[in-house]
């Protein structure tokens, strides 16, 4: 499950990046993500 791929946008809703779902958990953790759609 955390190794699972979620894709990442920037503000303009472009994609920028892959990375693991462990990576995102650690990004919205910290305050430099959010989380817009399961």
């Amino acid at each position: 499950m955390l190794n699972s791929q979620v894709l990442v946008l920037n503000r303009l809703w472009q994609a920028v990046n892959i990375c693991t779902a462990r990576r995102a958990f650690a990004l919205v953790y910290a305050g430099h993500a959010q989380i817009v759609s399961s």
